[in-house]
């Protein structure tokens, strides 16, 4: 009976660690103010043959803990050509009076970098300001596997009339990295997400812009064939600019649960009662 209840008790403790919330660590909340654009992070881009873009942050983690959850914000606009930024052009999300999640996106590829400080850049003529150097880690995410829900929207003009020019539909994405990223505390890194789309026909996908400037400004990789000279570089910057997401780690307490589970276990499997 005792070794029963104690098997039991075990389960029930590693079974908890699944509910347990996880703790926001890096957090860089979205601009929904009449100043909050996105901007193009995307595989294909329309009108452009290969055309893509991309958009990366950086970030510093004050602990050790392996990031397992990965949080953003982002929207859609649509233009007769690709943009770098979603400015003042029509939201389809909005097309109907209401917002309407476009079904374009299928996954999203994020990625993770070290960072690259000025004086470490052997391009330093071309991006005299920081941004990622090598791939540390990328996944991709189905949408399916991503909890989306919409954050709020944007009224450029102020006249309370939902889905005028320039008026945005802001989602948020909630995901779990079916591998949680392993950094070091304390150490600068930076990470990209770039939406993989399908029969998009016009529409672009864009991270959010954040809510205040954190740290080194965001970058941004495009086809300079159409965004001009400032493409060129693997890099553009983007003044004052920082992109919304926020990154989390396990609860203190869950380490807990999962030692104690495991331990009356293994305990279990050592001991006959």
């Amino acid at each position: 009976m005792l070794r029963t209840r104690l098997v039991v008790g075990a389960w029930i403790l590693l079974a908890a660690v699944s509910h347990v919330r996880a703790a926001g660590v890096v957090s860089q909340l979205p601009d929904l103010s009449a100043r909050g654009f996105d901007y193009s992070s995307d595989q294909s881009l329309p009108g452009i043959v290969g055309g893509t873009s991309l958009v990366a942050d950086d970030f510093v983690c004050p602990v050790a803990d392996a990031i397992t959850d990965i949080h953003w914000w982002g929207s859609f606009w649509q233009a007769p050509y690709a943009t770098p930024a979603s400015d003042y052009w029509t939201d389809p999300s909005l097309a109907g009076g209401s917002a309407v999640l476009p079904n374009v996106v299928h996954s999203f590829v994020v990625t993770f970098y070290d960072h690259v400080p000025i004086a470490l850049d052997p391009l330093t003529t071309n991006m005299p300001f920081g941004h990622p150097g090598n791939v540390l880690y990328t996944t991709t995410i189905q949408v399916a596997d991503i909890a989306v829900a919409l954050e709020g929207v944007i009224d450029r003009t102020g006249n309370g009339i939902i889905g005028d020019v320039g008026d945005e539909a802001v989602w948020r994405y909630d995901a779990d990295l079916a591998v949680p990223f392993v950094q070091t505390a304390g150490t600068r890194y930076w990470l990209s997400i770039q939406a993989v789309t399908e029969n998009e026909g016009t529409i672009q996908w864009g991270w959010h812009a954040a809510d205040k400037l954190t740290d080194n400004n965001a970058v941004q990789s495009g086809p300079a064939s159409a965004w001009g000279n400032a493409y060129l570089p693997p890099w553009a910057l983007m003044p004052d600019k920082d992109m919304a997401f926020e990154l989390t780690i396990p609860e203190p307490m869950t380490a807990g649960l999962l030692g104690a589970g495991f331990a009356v276990l293994i305990l279990l499997r050592r001991k006959t009662f």
